[in-house]
C-alpha cells in the first residue's frame, strides 16, 4: 500500500474490519490514528442515549393501551360459522341437476354408471336420485340417467 488508507479504510479500521496492512499503517501513522480515534469519539458522540421512562408516564401510558375487544374475534366467529353453514347446506342437499350423481354440472353416462355402482355395493341411496319419479332408487333411474345423457337436445 502506498500512502495513507482513503476515509472508508481508515473507518472500517475502526470498526475492527480493516485489512492486516491498513490495521500495520494505523499503528505506525500518527496522522491516521488520530483520524481513527477522531471517528471513535463521533461514533461515541452519535450513539442515542438510553431514556429512562418515570413509572407515573409509563402506568398512564399503560393504562391507556386496552385489552383487545371480545367483538372484532366473535364477528370472525360468526363469519366461519356462516361460512361453514353455507357450505354444509350447499353440501347436504342434493345435485342442482337431477341425475348428476358426480355433481359435475351436468348429466352424462359417467353418471348412469356411478348410481349403478352405487346401487349394485348395496349403499343406502336417497331419493335425491330417483330421476324417474317412482318413490325409489334403482336399474330404471340408471337407465332413465343414460338416456338422459344421449339424448339429442
Amino acid at each position: 500500500m502506498d500512502g495513507h488508507p482513503d476515509l472508508l479504510a481508515l473507518d472500517a479500521v475502526r470498526a475492527g474490519e480493516g485489512s492486516p496492512e491498513e490495521r500495520a499503517h494505523v499503528e505506525q501513522c500518527a496522522e491516521c490514528r488520530a483520524t481513527v480515534d477522531g471517528f471513535r469519539a463521533l461514533a461515541a458522540r452519535l450513539t442515542p442515549a438510553r431514556i429512562d421512562v418515570p413509572p407515573l408516564v409509563r402506568r398512564n401510558l399503560l393504562a391507556r393501551s386496552r385489552p383487545p375487544r371480545p367483538a372484532r374475534s366473535l364477528a370472525m366467529a360468526a363469519a366461519l360459522l356462516i361460512a361453514v353453514g353455507g357450505l354444509w347446506l350447499a353440501l347436504r342437499h342434493g345435485p342442482a341437476v337431477p341425475g348428476d350423481v358426480d355433481r359435475s354440472g351436468r348429466v352424462d353416462i359417467v353418471d348412469a354408471y356411478a348410481l349403478a355402482v352405487r346401487l349394485r355395493s348395496g349403499l343406502k341411496m336417497d331419493l335425491t336420485f330417483d330421476v324417474n319419479g317412482d318413490g325409489k332408487v334403482d336399474e330404471r333411474d340408471v337407465e332413465e340417467i343414460a338416456r338422459r345423457s344421449v339424448a339429442i337436445r
